[in-house]
């Protein structure tokens, strides 16, 4: 009996000695191998010790096939303590599992492939985790988590994310505390999220009533300057089953008041969830540190409040809001060149966003302002997004209408603020005034764009016209001031007392004919406004990717030139456009080409065709042939750059071939004859040289005129102009 005890006592002695260099053995070749399996990735560790009560696993990667060349779970240190005497007798408990250090790396392909949807799966098919009633061994009654980190990329749905530090400890049966720091998340198109601290809470036993988030230093936008910010709150248990209540408040652009109140319900499973953000009406002051670069002006006077109802559906979400503002005055140089003040209105806005199909669905935007309401609808399908059929939309689509409401036409010209349209004031009007206008556009077949509809501008009619516009001054001379260079201006006369004026019967035809050709091929049918080529100069936009070409009417040329100058604001536009109409209605064609022909610029200095013919030919306007006048046609709209050519005293190879093809246009258009065709071809163009400049100097001096010029002139010319002269030419 001693001796079986001996025997005994020996074999236990010699298994506790040796119970470390078998644990090692164990872990590495039978525990981890099957970890591996059950998880269906590569796992590798870098060194395994076993003691007396804890193992310790050094530099843990779990690889997986889609990861590409890092690992889904990176981890430094992992440490678990356990009962030795009973796992010496077979029963293995675990008591608190570290893990230092554990990053991990989600990922998505443009295809749609990720890295972690079916270890997901598996996890959920065996539970929350392995348990000893699941075959994969016993789970730790803690499990503690210190420098944790995610990193997430979704280059399909466009959106990175990352938590930059989680620290905590999950109890398998009791009261769990982890805090999530640095979260963040960015979409492709704008909208990003950030939370400085989100710290979770609750009884792992009953999480469904007892989960609490505590969320603080929040920041959510839909685009930069849309930002809530200061987000504080608290997401906690629902008693239904599966939801989360949401009950947050917070302020705007950092500025540390709380202007907003939101709350609602999440079900994260589901993707369901229904949002109330309320924000009653405050004056701009409060958040005046965040407009300090944007062009709202005295914030003080400006009032706000807002609403957004958000419910989702799978992720899908349905939104309602609205928006109301008063006081508000804005001032930008490309709006105008006062502060437009007074601004105010209400806006509704009601649509849905579509998840996996990546579109907005804008059921109905409408703005009531000034007397008039404007009404949007329409559709903006993103590229990648899923179509119908289950194919990815390899380009971007955009539907949108636009309706303005029948509102008698002097309400409708009321509604521009005067600071908009200050040329304007005084224009009296009768008729109604309405706007229906779609756009579609394709980005994957350009070409078909659809551009419909119409400006109700054409059902008024002036009844009064201020001073400068009325008939008789219209049909009169008037002073034409320009800019030769920065802030050297000259004046002419447009009319009998300037002898470089020329009427319209005393221009050439053939001037006439091809600057119509070139500049505006429907002038004498339109009403000022060549229709198809705003739709074909949008195409042309779009396929450069920014605004470069335009649609500009000889009229609309007149009404820029002549009564608004060359000023870049839509104040300059609106008042182009109507002023465009209103010379339409009063003068006829012919009065607005003699303007046209009399105020153009041909070159550096010289303004008028009169000037021009005999400058370039020493001719009088009405002796110009089809050679000659396609060249004048040539050298717009960069008048300037092309006087290079007269300088030289030929055309240059570019010069040449353009002046070819619009006497060739010409011809086709049956504008000048067969005999007029061939004799252009036939006889080079010939300059009538000014011996008074070299050549050198004449480039000197264009080129010091083009880099001192401007694009734009100042809306009303210097106080003192420096130069004043009585003749449109040098």
């Amino acid at each position: 009996m001693l001796i079986g005890l001996a025997t005994a006592v020996a074999a236990v002695g010699l298994a506790a000695l040796l119970f470390p260099k078998i644990g090692s053995w164990y872990v590495r070749h039978r525990v981890l191998p099957h970890v591996a399996e059950r998880l269906g990735r590569d796992l590798t560790v870098g060194s395994v010790r076993v003691g007396y009560g804890d193992v310790e696993l050094r530099d843990v990667r779990v690889f997986g096939p889609a990861d590409g060349d890092g690992a889904l779970l990176a981890v430094d240190d992992v440490r678990v303590d356990f009962d030795f005497w009973g796992a010496l007798g077979g029963n293995m408990r675990l008591g608190t599992m570290v893990v230092d250090g554990p990053r991990i790396t989600l990922a998505r392909a443009p295809g749609g492939t990720d890295n972690f949807a079916d270890l997901l799966d598996k996890l959920r098919s065996r539970g929350t985790g392995p348990t000893p009633s699941s075959g994969g061994g016993p789970a730790p009654a803690r499990l503690v988590v210190r420098r944790g980190a995610v990193a997430y990329d979704d280059q399909l749905n466009g959106v990175k994310g990352a938590i930059d530090d989680i620290e905590g400890t999950i109890v398998r049966r009791g009261l769990s505390d982890i805090t999530l720091s640095g979260v963040t998340a960015v979409h492709s198109i704008g909208p990003r999220l950030a939370i400085a601290s989100l710290r979770i809470a609750g009884d792992t036993a009953d999480l469904g009533r007892t989960l609490a988030v505590t969320i603080a230093g929040g920041s959510a936008a839909l685009w930069p300057k849309m930002s809530l910010t200061d987000i504080q709150g608290t997401i906690t248990a629902s008693s239904e089953p599966g939801r989360t209540r949401l009950a947050l408040e917070g302020g705007y652009g950092g500025a540390g008041e709380k202007l907003w109140r939101a709350d609602g319900w999440i079900d994260p499973i589901a993707g369901d969830a229904e949002f109330h953000l309320r924000a009653d009406r405050f004056t701009l002051d409060k958040i005046e540190k965040i407009l300090a670069d944007t062009p709202v002006v005295d914030p003080a006077r400006t009032s706000i409040d807002a609403a957004l109802d958000v419910t989702a559906h799978g992720w899908d979400l349905d939104f309602s809001g609205a928006l109301d503002l008063s006081g508000l005055t804005l001032y930008h140089a490309w709006l105008s060149g006062q502060p437009v003040r007074d601004l105010g209105g209400r806006g509704t806005i009601r649509g849905k966003i579509l998840r996996k199909a990546r579109i907005l669905e804008l059921d109905e935007l409408t703005v009531k302002a000034r007397g008039v309401e404007l009404r949007l609808d329409g559709r903006a399908a993103l590229e990648r997004g899923i179509e119908p059929d289950g194919t990815r939309r390899a380009q971007p689509r955009l539907r949108a209408h636009l309706v303005m409401p029948a509102v008698s036409c002097q309400q409708a010209l009321a509604a521009i603020p005067a600071e908009l349209a200050p040329r304007l004031q005084g224009f009296q009007l009768k008729g109604t005034f309405t706007t229906d206008l779609t756009i579609d556009v394709d980005w994957a077949d350009l070409d078909a764009l659809e551009l419909a509809g119409n400006v109700g501008i054409f059902g008024c009619k002036v009844t009064q016209a201020p001073e400068e516009f009325r008939l008789e001054n219209l049909q009169g001379e008037f002073e034409q001031m320009v800019e030769l260079e920065e802030n050297n201006f000259m004046s002419f006369m447009v009319g009998p007392s300037n002898p470089d004026f020329v009427p319209f019967p005393e221009v050439s035809h053939y001037l006439i004919d091809s600057l119509i050709s070139t500049e505006d091929s429907g002038f004498l049918k339109h009403k000022g406004f060549i229709v198809r080529e705003f739709k074909s100069a949008l195409i042309k936009d779009l396929k450069e990717g920014y605004f470069k070409y335009g649609a500009s009417s000889i009229t609309m040329q007149i009404a820029k030139n002549v009564f608004l100058y060359r000023e870049k604001t839509l104040s300059r536009k609106l008042q182009e456009l109507f002023l465009t109409w209103y010379l339409e209605q009063v003068l006829p064609k012919e009065r607005l080409l003699e303007m046209y022909v009399n105020v153009i610029e041909f070159g550096p200095g010289i303004y008028g065709i009169g000037p021009a013919a005999r400058h370039y030919f020493g001719k009088r306007a009405r002796d110009l042939g089809p050679l000659e006048a396609a060249f004048f046609s040539s050298i717009l709209p960069s008048p300037k750059k092309r006087y290079l050519q007269f300088c030289e005293g030929e055309l240059n190879r570019w010069g040449d071939a353009k002046v070819q093809r619009i006497v060739k246009l010409n011809h086709e258009r049956g504008l000048i004859t067969d005999d007029e065709y061939r004799a252009a071809l036939a006889a080079p163009l010939q300059f009538a040289r000014n011996e008074t400049f070299s050549k050198e100097e004449c480039v000197t001096m264009t080129k010091r005129m083009i880099q001192k010029g401007r694009p734009t002139q100042p809306k009303n010319g210097p106080q003192t102009p420096q130069t004043k002269t009585s003749s449109g030419g040098r």
